[in-house]
């Protein structure tokens, strides 16, 4: 099996995980397997970091079990890690940047989200979309995680609003300045598992057409034909889908085709 473009020597390795944590037997393990989106060139693990079982949602965040845990999935080829900015997951952009410093940039991809920020000590939501905002979230993520690009930023939230103007005429032009200043690479939209709307998430998606690369869809009771639907759509768009219900479907990737 082919070794994928984030693989670094020194890094990665049953020797060096061995060597690193004091396991005798690290290449035991079976492989890291990854598939490979179709329009924007990027080979991801099938298994991925999510920020919120590394963050305060499931209790106290402490560093020293989250740190070495974190590196550790990193020394094993998990290559993607999904992050966002609210209250609860700040936590962990905070403790990943304390990993991101002694990992090598090219050995991971990573994503954060604008528009949906968490108020304070609750899990109940702010929503902003102005391109004041959107720049300030983005450029504390980078803060937090110690690190001078951001692989992937999702808009979230956009079903809390109903005239989306301000999608088209602040964030995405924000987040666009910020790509073209070379902070940030691709450019999804992501919907609110506790609002979503599949129409009008494919209506911002068509509007946008152009300008979004990739979609993130996550959802506790999506159905299979739910998914073929959104599938199908983000096919005729050119668009790189990602799906991440965890009940109701596996993780899955999808362009085009998924290249295996």
């Amino acid at each position: 099996m082919a070794l994928p473009k984030t693989y670094v020597d020194g890094f990665h390795g049953a020797d060096k995980i061995n060597e690193v944590f004091g396991f005798k037997n690290a290449d035991k393990i079976p492989k890291m397997e990854y598939k490979t989106f179709n329009h924007v060139n990027l080979e991801i693990s099938k298994l991925v970091v999510n920020g919120t079982t590394f963050s305060c949602v499931f209790g106290d965040l402490e560093d020293e079990e989250a740190i070495p845990t974190l590196k550790l999935a990193l020394m094993f080829g998990v290559n993607y890690i999904h992050s966002a900015p609210y209250e609860y997951y700040d936590r962990f952009e905070e403790v990943a940047g304390k990993v991101l410093k002694e990992v090598p940039r090219s050995a991971y991809y990573i994503s954060t989200k604008v528009g949906k920020y968490s108020k304070p000590n609750t899990f109940s939501y702010d929503y902003d979309f102005t391109g004041e905002k959107t720049r300030h979230s983005v450029e504390k993520s980078l803060r937090d995680l110690g690190i001078q690009y951001i692989d992937i930023v999702f808009i979230e939230g956009f079903e809390s609003i109903t005239n989306h103007d301000i999608i088209f005429e602040e964030t995405l032009p924000a987040l666009e300045a910020l790509k073209s200043e070379g902070k940030i690479g691709i450019i999804g939209l992501s919907n609110d598992v506790q609002k979503h709307n599949m129409e009008m998430f494919k209506e911002v998606l068509g509007r946008g057409r152009g300008r979004f690369q990739m979609v993130s869809f996550f959802d506790y009771k999506i159905k299979d034909d739910d998914w073929e639907d959104l599938s199908n759509f983000t096919n005729e768009q050119g668009l790189d889908l990602v799906g991440t219900s965890p009940c109701s479907l596996p993780y899955k990737i999808r362009g085009v085709q998924v290249k295996e």
